[in-house]
């Protein structure tokens, strides 16, 4: 009997290897039919932020952190045994950028240890771009790591060297298509300035064009990895699993509801949040933030290996100390020299601060102080900046750098804004607008009433000095890069008379305020942005 090798796949092969060819046909059938794939697990991380060390909180309770997730991705691909389980690993991105560790080497050990799990797919998140294309550019090569962006390319169309759009692998003679996808929201999440000769385009255009090519080239499971994700209402990182999607929204479900076709799996980030969400066919997961959680997915496939994504089933699983699966010793060893390079920056002391201040509640001391180093370090007459952008509350006693990096992470890029008074008014109109206060402000005394109509709220408007704001003069004003480019599409636009970078970010500001401040630093508890009834009717803005 004669076998044409090009003929057979290659679990046709390894088929052809382990069974006697005299078999009876009915013999080798069952072979065959024993040895086939029948479930792909797909083990999903996310939004690592340089977490190479693990978060201890003040209990001593340890999460999260590269060491813990990839003891959990070595469990989970333990736990899927061949021939009939077969798994890949992607990432849904923002590797590195949010932790000194990471932060001093512009994510080297990070993206080293990354390549010691060996991951199939990495989708770029906003932060990837944080440090410039020359430097992504590096660690990708570098490290070898699979980064798939197929809906970014050059401004003119071409496509970027080491950005590949999807890849196809073969696991037990099972073909696996794999779609990276980067958020088309990126530039207003990052520095603009790194990603200007970029283009972001639609993601499920990209996906299903995507998608049709690999079903042609032979895929018979197609997952998409993405920096796209969902909010939900209530807490959805205790109620991780099962939430319903019409109780969620996002950039994710948005792609996945304008897909033609469906795919097998949607994996996506960006907003921290651990997610298992069921789209018509199709699972959209998320995990959470700083290696706090890694998300498996398992698709049964059928007897001709097309994946049966009706059936799909995923589980966020939580890397704590709870976990008892043995670390990996090369990442271990990574992390700790990343440890030791960082600690003595890290033990630097900043100031010292006299009373705790916490992050707490909608306006607190915290946020003040935070905003006014941001406006002190651009001379402006004020300045706003995001809740969210606050990630830690200041012990009292000696603040170090590491407790400083600790509130403000991520090193936001700092812009200063020249417009009208009348355009400062219309943007704290929308901040005061919205169902809560998520803003801090400096230089400004705002007072509104929330009985009255969205746009006509604010009651008094005024600056530090006691003046009030002039709809008719120009005032400058420093917010960071993630509140600038929300504030420039929605409010200010065309009002923008000039704007510049300022040369520290946020982080840096903060730790030269606090340097220069009396010390210990003892910042007085003032409610800047408050809601009076309406019986308080001041308005304190000169038009």
């Amino acid at each position: 009997m004669r076998i044409s090798m090009a003929g057979l796949s290659r679990l046709a092969i390894a088929t052809a290897f382990l069974v006697p060819l005299g078999a009876p046909v009915a013999v080798q059938a069952q072979h065959a039919a024993a040895q086939r794939v029948e479930r792909v697990r797909v083990i999903a991380t996310g939004d690592l932020h340089g977490s190479l060390a693990p978060y201890v909180d003040a209990r001593g309770y340890r999460s999260g952190g590269l060491a813990g997730t990839a003891a959990a991705v070595e469990q989970a691909r333990r736990e899927c045994v061949a021939p009939a389980c077969v798994s890949v690993l992607v990432d849904a991105g923002d590797m590195f950028s949010g932790t000194p560790e990471s932060d001093l080497t512009h994510g080297r050990e990070t993206v080293d240890a990354l390549a010691l799990l060996h991951y199939d797919a990495i989708a770029p998140g906003n932060r990837e771009f944080d440090w410039g294309l020359d430097t992504l550019a590096a660690r990708v090569r570098g490290a070898r790591l699979p980064l798939l962006g197929a809906n970014v390319h050059m401004q003119d169309g071409s496509a970027i060297a080491w950005l590949r759009g999807d890849t196809l692998l073969r696991r037990g003679g099972l073909a696996i298509g794999i779609i990276g996808v980067a958020s088309q929201l990126t530039p207003q999440a990052t520095n603009p300035d790194s990603v200007s000769k970029l283009a972001f385009e639609d993601p499920a255009t990209t996906v299903d064009a995507r998608a049709r090519a690999l079903r042609a080239r032979g895929a018979r499971v197609i997952v998409v990895v993405s920096h796209t994700g969902v909010r939900c209402e209530g807490n959805l990182y205790a109620v991780a699993t099962g939430a319903p999607a019409d109780r969620c929204a996002g950039e994710a479900l948005g792609a996945i509801g304008r897909l033609e076709h469906p795919v097998d799996a949607f994996v996506g980030g960006h907003t921290h949040q651990r997610a298992v969400i069921r789209l018509d066919s199709t699972l959209f997961v998320s995990s959470a933030a700083n290696g706090r959680s890694i998300t498996v997915v398992d698709i049964p496939v059928d007897a001709r290996g097309y994946a049966r994504r009706e059936e799909a089933v995923a589980s966020s699983r939580a890397v704590d100390d709870k976990s008892d699966a043995p670390h990996v010793a090369a990442i271990d060893s990574i992390i700790a020299l990343a440890t030791a390079r960082a600690t003595a920056y890290l033990a630097q002391p900043v100031a010292t601060i006299g009373e705790a201040l916490e992050r707490k509640g909608g306006q607190y001391t915290l946020g003040n102080l935070v905003t006014d180093a941001q406006r002190w370090a651009g001379k402006a007459d004020l300045a706003v900046t995001n809740n969210a952008g606050i990630h830690a509350s200041l012990a009292a006693g000696v603040a170090t750098n590491k407790a400083v990096y600790d509130v403000q992470p991520f090193g936001n890029i700092l812009y200063k804004l020249t417009v009208r008074g009348d355009a400062v008014r219309a943007y704290l109109e929308a901040v005061v607008g919205a169902d809560s206060i998520t803003r801090h402000v400096s230089g400004a005394l705002v007072t509104y009433d929330p009985s009255r109509p969205v746009g006509s709220r604010i009651t008094s408007l005024r600056l530090a000095d006691g003046r009030a704001l002039s709809d008719s003069a120009t005032y400058t004003i420093v917010m960071n890069d993630y509140v600038r480019p929300m504030v420039l599409e929605r409010v200010l636009g065309e009002a923008v008379l000039d704007m510049s970078s300022l040369p520290m970010n946020d982080r840096d500001a903060f730790i030269a305020y606090l340097k220069q401040l009396p010390q210990p630093v003892r910042e007085r508890s003032e409610i800047r942005i408050r809601a009076v009834s309406s019986s308080s009717t001041s308005t304190g803005t000169s038009r």
